[in-house]
């Protein structure tokens, strides 16, 4: 079974690995999300041709009552106005991540909000912390959840409690990162950073590259997540991999394809272990996450060939 759960990990224009390795890094997320829109591109293309060669077949069907009666024009006529909000998120997130386009219609409605001697956005960028909420995707994803509560009544019923349940599900994972976050901070207020890379430098850049690239994939296996693994392992191996010449952008687009390959792959898997409880109920029958993350090897191989490449080009 190939996951979409964890594609949508990677894929742009809104990919959490790719944002979340620059933000360790802490370099513009443009130039590494260009370079996804290819290197997803070009996984996709070719696990999708594998899978429908050797795993899709005639003992593989779809159960009936999951099979739509309808058409899919008439699915959409009735259901159009729920991928508004998809739409809008994606639209603006593509404008400014694609490089023909590359503008920030958020932070330029920002912006065009005075605020005292200057404007809404210089304000809100300069305050700690609070201010990456000027980040594009993060406004981004802002503007679509408002519009989702705009076109849709049933939202705004019952706000509180939507909100109790959906906080709730990401506790877990938010604190996760928020402990990283301090971690990351001690190791750059207490000069950690600098003292890697002068070691880095003295070490043989075959064995930072290989061994560092195994690093993430075995923490992205027994963490069960990329975000988790690249903000506990990227802030030691970044410095390291440039150290040997490694570009910032590259590191971050090998660190995000080599997280997202180690976190398709057995024990650890939670996506998958969420995913196969999902589809146990709508199929009333049993399902086997370790033998979906087996199913996802070839899909995983890729994503980690093509971090390994990055990190040596």
């Amino acid at each position: 079974m190939l996951q979409v759960d964890h594609w949508e990990r990677l894929c742009p224009p809104i990919s959490n690995a790719i944002n979340v390795a620059c933000a360790v890094l802490g370099i513009p997320t443009d130039a590494p999300l260009s370079i996804s829109y290819i290197t997803v591109m070009i996984a996709i293309i070719f696990v999708s041709t594998f899978i429908c060669k050797v795993y899709i077949g005639k003992k593989y069907q779809m159960p009936q009552h999951l099979i739509p009666t309808e058409k899919a024009s008439q699915i959409l006529k009735r259901e159009w106005k729920r991928l508004i909000p998809l739409m809008v998120l994606v639209l603006l997130v593509a404008i400014n991540s694609i490089p023909a386009v590359s503008f920030d219609v958020t932070g330029a409605l920002l912006k065009a909000i005075p605020t005292g001697d200057s404007n809404l956005y210089t304000v809100l960028s300069g305050i700690p912390v609070l201010g990456s909420i000027t980040n594009n995707i993060v406004m981004s994803i802002i503007v679509a959840i408002l519009v989702a509560f705009a076109i849709t009544p049933e939202l705004r019923e019952d706000v509180p409690g939507m909100l109790k349940s959906s906080v709730s599900s990401v506790s877990f994972s938010v604190v996760i990162q928020i402990f990283a976050g301090f971690f990351l901070g001690a190791f750059k207020a207490g000069g950690q950073m600098d003292i890697i890379a002068a070691w880095a430098a003295g070490l043989s850049a075959m064995v930072l590259k290989v061994g560092g690239a195994a690093a993430i994939m075995l923490g992205g296996m027994l963490m069960g997540a990329q975000s988790t693994t690249q903000t506990t392992l990227l802030p030691i191996l970044g410095p390291a991999w440039m150290a040997t010449g490694v570009s910032s952008v590259h590191a971050a687009v090998a660190s995000a394809h080599l997280a997202a390959a180690g976190q398709g792959l057995p024990p650890a898997d939670l996506n998958t272990f969420v995913i196969a409880g999902l589809v146990s109920s709508l199929l009333h029958r049993k399902v086997d996450p370790l033998k979906s993350m087996y199913l996802t090897v070839p899909y995983c191989l890729t994503l980690a060939c093509i971090g390994i490449v990055f990190l040596f080009i």
